[in-house]
Formats: C-alpha cells, structure tokens, sequence
C-alpha cells in the first residue's frame, strides 16, 4: 500500500530556491558517534541552533513512497531539488528498516547507496536504449550551463536563474525516468527492493543521506515511513475519459486528462463488423487480442494549446483501415507498476477518401420549342469515370451561378449510375445524362461521386453555355444625390428581378434633346455609380438613365429619365437696389438679383438702422422671377418710428447652400403722418355741490399705430386768448376733474391723442362748461 501521496513535477517554479553550492563535505557514517552539537530527533539529522538559517543552506526533504507486494516491499524516493540530489547521489542513501520483532534495532538494507557509475551505465546496457542512455547523460553530461554561457551577465539574478532552470530540467528527467522503468529507478538510486519482508509482518523504513553536511549548508530532512504492514498489492483502476477526433485518413487523435501519472501505454483492438465477439459465444471471441501501440511508455511533450490544460494528454494512432475500433490506457504509477486499464473507448474511423470523380466529355444544347426558343431548352451531359471503386455508390451534377445560386453550388440532376459492375474495376465506364435547362442561364456545372461512406469529390467545373434570349428588365427607382464640395453625383436604383445580369450602363446629357452620353467607362456591376461633373457650369440640370446588360449581352430598355440639379461652387452674383419710394401704403424696392440658373432662392432682410440683428422677411424662389426679367419687388409696411431708419438687403442661395452673401443695405426712413384721423368724443359739465368741471370722453377705436401715446387736455379759460395745454392722462383714463372755473366764468376744453414720436390725432369737439353764480 502506499503510505505517503505522490508529488507530481512541477515544471514552472515561482520562487527561486538555493541552488547548488560546490563544498567540501567531511564524510562520516551515521553509525558512528555523531559529530558535536548535532542530535537525531523525529527521523531527522539536524544541526543544532539549525534555526538560525544564514543565506544559501539547503535545508529539503526526501519524500519517501513505499508499496508492499506479499512477498516483498518496494521503497521509492526522491529529494526536492537539484541539489540535494546531487549531494545524496554524492554521499550515497542509507535504507534502514525496523520490524515488529525488533522495535529497537534497525536493519541496514543499502548502505551508501550510489547511482552506477557511467563505465556501469554502459556495461549494462547497449547504445539502443535511449532512456537509459538518457539517465547516464543527465548524471554525467558535463554540457551544462556555465555561469558565463547564460543571456544573462555573470552574476545578475537572471544568470543564476538560468542555471537554476537547466538543473531543476536534469532532475526533472531524472524523477521521470524513474517512473518509467523500475530498473533505472535503481540504477540512479531512487529504489530499493527489500526481498526480506514477510508477508503479513509491520515495518517502519527510513531512508537518509549517508553522510552529514557538517558544514551546516545542507540539511537534508529523511523520509520514515512507519508501520507499513505487508500485504499483497492490487493495481489501481485507472479512471479517466476519453474522447477522440478524426484528423486525417485512417488516424484517430486520442485526448484525456493525466490526473496525477506522466506516462502512459495505449492499447488498441478492433471490432468486427458483425458485432460479434469471437470463438462461438456471444461474448468476448471474436474480438481480436489487445495490441500495444506504445513501443514506449507514452508522454505527451508537445505544447498545449492556449487555454488547454497542462493536464491535458493527446496521442495520434494510424490505424491499417477504416473500421470499429476500442481503445484503452494503462499508466504507470511512481513505482513502475501498471495500472488497471481503462474502461474499452470505441471509435468510428471512417472512411474520408473520396471516390474519383467522373469527367464531362461534352455537353450539347437543344431547343425543342421553334416558336420560342427560351422555352423547351435540354443539355445532354456525355460523362466517363475512368474507375470504379468497390465503394462507388452513385453520381450527380451540380451547377454554380454567381446570382442564381448566390454564390453557392446547387444541385442539378437526381443520382446516376454508370452501367459498370459495382465491384472495383479499372475500365472506362460512360453514360449519357439529358436534363431540362430551361431558364438557366449559363454558368459553371461539374460532377460528383459519392461512396458508401457518404465522401463526395467533384470534377473540374466547366462552363455550360446557354444562349439566353430574353432582355433584362428595367431598373426602378432611379435617384441621385449630389456633393458640391466634392463635385460629385451618386445616383442609386433598385435591380430589376433578372438574376442573370452582368452589368449596368449610366448614361447622361445635358439636355434631353442633346446626344446622350456613356457615364460608365467600364462594366458597372453594382446599383451605384458616382459621377464626377463640373462644379463651375452655369447650367441649373443635368439629365440621366440607366439600364441593365444580361451576360448573353441582352440590352434592357433605359429606365426613365432622372432630371438633376447640378451641383456648384460658384457663389451667386450679388443683388442691387433698382428703385425705391414711399408713400401712404408702405415703403417700395425694387432689387436687380441674379439671373444664374444654379440660384435657388432669394431671401429678403430688414432691421432698424440702429439693430445689429436682420430679420428674414421672406423667402422669394428664383426661378419664378424669370418672368419679371429676374427684378424683385417688395412692398412693406412696417410700423412708424422717427427715431431711426430701416434697412434692407437681399442675399441670393444657390442649389448648393452657397450665398452670395448680403447685398447692400438700402436705407429708408418711414415716419408716417404727424396728424392722423382718430374719433374722439369728449363731455363736460359743471358739479355744483363738488365745485369741479368733470370731463368725460370717448374714444371707439385704437389708435393707428404702435408705440406709447397718451390723452393730451386742452382748456381756453376767461384769461387766455387761445388753448393752453392743461394736462396729461394715461392711455386708460377716459375722465378729469378741473378746479380752477370761478362762479359766474366759462372755460373751453377739447383733448387730442399724442405719440411719444410727436404724432398726434386730430382735436376732438369742444365743449364749453359755465359756473354759475353764488346766490
């Protein structure tokens, strides 16, 4: 049984461990006295004071494995480092054992157990055997890295690193190797077989360096193995999973995880056909014996792929011919035993050979239907297959349009056969094959041969040529967009429903009486095409049509004609004041604007002369001025204000959004009438008892215009020779109330609206109010 857990090799370590220190070591026999200040405690030989560790001592571990077989009892081991393998194989293994009979008295089953020396190594065995060579060389090969052969500088971390890598990859192998065969366990001295051991009997092992570093730099901590009991040994089940993939004729790719073994042996059978296990039963006969594929122990040493595991194992098998097989693994443990082989895994390796293809000699074409000859169309297919293979199950045609078929092969034919034997044969068979092309247009056909296991191969393709008679139709939805800046037009359209068309022709003309011209110097296989124009023409439209080819070369009818407006860069000229008047119903221009034809609008600004924002007025279309000899006219009626004058000007656009910029402004002022009409009623008479001339007044309608007004109070008392302003009221009073009439006087009032601008209405009436005298 196996009393401690394997340690699996680790190939990529973190930490930088001391490496090996060349020393000089006194030898002594651990069953002398041992040397002053050291002690043996716990299956240890320590130091004294081992705790005060200094820079560079090695202090590790021998891990020791042991596996009881009935009649005998196995010891594996191994250090932890490359140092101190080097040290032991150095100073020689002690094997110590005691028994239950003997609790206090240790056998000594190996003393200074050394590897063979490389004269052993090659009396032992022959050249050929490669792992044992392979164990000699990592002992003895002095082609190791030296300080002053790493990338690094001599000294840096990364120079002893390298070092440190290369020696930990020599003990690396080594430990393998020792997994692999039982015998170069021994020979390197990491195995013991102790024949001694009685069955059933407990046992306790320790195995240690046979010398002790006295100069405290190596500590080697032993490995004991206490009460092991002898007892015959039972192979582990080997339990993992399989799965495989077919990566090439007749070879299989096995994958499964390793768990904690490095080398493997793979097995391989293979199954009837008939299901049947051999010898007469139903079970377990007629299959054939197990086969070893492995010549040696299998490990996989090729990289994996990212992301996979390191677990990971692939093997690759070339099996003799398709068929059922099994497989299963065995692995080997850290003593060199096998496992007990896996569950059976069976794979289908089939069959992925292709037949050979047959041959299309000639293809003739007939019309059957005189009066039409796009209808009743047959190709007849003269085919020959130079072979026929004992799996050749049948053949068809196939046919590849790049529209039709978009792009993918089709087939064309149900499944023929040839009237050959279906046994294997090496004579020419031949058979003809007529089929119904009708509406097809040409295009590319071949042959397939298909065999029992579904592989199909293809003959060379070639062209089957069918003469289409019918014109394509005729593309819609022509339209168009243009860039001034980069002087381009990109005209788009919808494709007519023909599957069989090669190409487009653009064409255009300045004018639809003109000759039309080709746009496309070449053949134009897409729903778009840029043109390129002028961007300096004084010409407002440019005209265009399309239409579509066939690959027999049918012209289809033009789509109809698309009317554009010609993209430009050329600013429109500037507008100029022509006339201007004012009278009672506005102010009145005239401007001169731009008679080019690529101007798209006019827009009218004004603004107060004292404003610096313009506000757009109207939008005039350009081509509607043509009639009026390409003048502007514009009657506006603003309000009135004598405090500033207005402007105005006009900026021309083009199709392309480029302005001629503002032309010049043309001031005009527009002050109105200084007295105006406006209905004004006014009351009046005298309160008595209040001792007041009250007035009242009415007033029907708004004045005229906007702007602040208010009521002006006019009175002509019996002092004054004529009207005298008395007094202000805000626009919403419509009454006043005047204390200065004396008994027996009359006074005369009459009130006005009055703008802040100084305008003014018309007088009301007057009215005449007389205080009495006082009795």
């Amino acid at each position: 049984m196996i009393r401690n857990t394997r340690k699996g090799l680790k190939w990529i370590l973190w930490v930088l461990p001391v490496m090996l220190v060349t020393t000089t070591v006194q030898a002594q026999d651990v069953t002398d006295d041992l040397p002053e200040g050291t002690v043996f405690a716990n299956d240890t030989l320590v130091v004294e004071d081992s705790t005060q560790m200094q820079v560079g001592i090695v202090d590790a571990k021998l891990h020791l494995l042991a596996r009881t077989y009935g009649d005998s009892i196995v010891l594996r081991w191994s250090p932890e480092d490359y140092a101190t393998w080097r040290y032991c194989n150095r100073v020689g293994m002690d094997v110590l054992r005691y028994s239950e009979d003997k609790p206090f008295e240790a056998d000594t089953l190996a003393h200074a157990l050394r590897p063979l020396s490389l004269e052993q190594f090659q009396q032992r065995y022959p050249t050929s055997d490669t792992l044992a060579m392979m164990a000699a060389g990592l002992l003895y090969d002095e082609k190791h890295i030296r300080p002053t052969a790493t990338k690094n500088p001599p000294g840096t971390l990364g120079s002893l690193y390298e070092i440190y890598q290369e020696q930990q990859m020599r003990f690396g192998f080594a430990v393998m190797t020792t997994e692999w065969r039982r015998d170069l366990a021994e020979a390197l001295a990491m195995r013991l077989v102790d024949r001694t051991a009685k069955r059933g009997k407990t046992y306790e092992y320790i195995v240690r360096p046979s010398e002790i570093d006295t100069t405290g730099q190596m500590i080697v901590r032993t490995g004991h193995i206490p009460e092991l009991n002898n007892e015959h040994y039972t192979p582990e089940p080997l339990i993992t999973t399989l799965t495989d993939t077919t990566t090439a004729e007749n070879t299989v790719q096995l994958t499964w995880n390793r768990g904690k073994y490095s080398t493997f042996e793979i097995e391989r059978r293979a199954i009837p056909a008939s299901g049947r296990v051999a010898g007469g039963s139903s079970v377990g006969r007629l299959l054939t014996a197990w086969q070893r594929i492995t010549p040696k122990p299998y490990i996989d040493m090729s990289p994996n792929e990212q992301g996979q595991p390191d677990s990971l194992y692939t093997m690759t098998d070339q099996v003799p011919q398709p068929g059922l097989y099994e497989y299963r693994l065995l692995a080997h443990d850290v003593f060199g035993d096998l496992t007990e082989p896996t569950k059976p895994f069976r794979v289908w390796v089939r069959d992925i050979i292709p037949p050979a293809p047959p041959q299309i000699t000639l293809i003739t074409i007939d019309r059957r239907d005189s009066t039409d000859l796009s209808k009743g169309v047959f190709a007849t297919f003269h085919l020959r297959k130079d072979t026929m293979e004992a799996d050749y199950v049948s053949s068809h045609l196939v046919y590849y349009h790049e529209k039709e078929t978009q792009q993918q092969w089709r087939r064309l034919s149900q499944s023929f056969g040839f009237s050959g034997t279906p046994t294997a044969s090496s004579q020419p068979q031949e058979t003809t094959l007529t089929l119904d092309v009708t509406g097809l247009s040409t295009g590319m056909v071949a042959v397939a041969a298909v065999d029992t296991a579904g592989n199909a191969s293809y003959s060379i393709a070639q062209m089957l040529r069918i003469e289409d008679l019918k014109a394509p139709g005729v593309p819609t939805n022509l339209r168009a967009e243009g860039n001034a800046e980069e002087g381009t037009i990109t005209l788009t359209w919808d494709a007519p429903d023909d599957l069989d068309i090669d190409y487009y022709e653009v064409a255009y003309a300045n004018d639809t009486t003109h000759r039309w011209v080709l746009a496309t110097e070449e053949k134009l296989q897409d729903v778009r095409f840029v043109d390129t124009v002028d961007v300096t023409v004084n010409q407002k439209y440019i005209y265009y049509k399309v239409r579509a080819i066939d690959y027999s070369t049918n012209e289809g009818a033009y789509s109809p004609v698309l009317q554009v407006i010609r993209p430009s860069l050329m600013p429109p000229a500037v507008a100029h004041i022509d006339s201007t008047w004012v009278n009672d119903d506005g102010i009145h221009t005239q401007w001169v604007v731009s008679a080019e034809h690529f101007v798209s609008h006019h827009l009218v600004w004004r603004r107060l002369h004292t404003d610096k924002e313009w506000t757009l007025l109207a939008v005039c279309n350009a081509d509607s001025l043509a009639q009026y000899d390409y003048v502007l006219s514009l009657d506006d009626k603003p309000a009135y204000t004598r405090e500033s004058r207005y402007d105005y000007a006009i900026e021309s656009i083009s199709y392309s959004g480029i302005s001629s910029g503002k032309s010049l402004a043309h001031s005009i002022r527009w002050e109105g009438d200084a007295i105006f009409e406006l209905p004004l009623k006014l009351y009046g008479e005298y309160i008595e008892d209040k001792k007041e001339t009250r007035l009242v007044w009415e007033m029907p309608q708004q004045p005229p215009y906007q702007g602040r007004w208010y009521f002006c109070i006019f009175r002509q008392g019996p002092e004054d020779d004529e009207p005298r302003f008395l007094i202000s009221a805000a626009k919403d009073a419509r009454s006043f109330h005047d204390f200065l009439l004396q008994p027996g006087q009359s006074a005369s009032y009459f009130i006005r609206v009055k703008y802040a601008d100084g305008r003014q209405s018309v007088d009301s009436n007057v009215v005449k109010v007389t205080r009495t005298i006082d009795n």
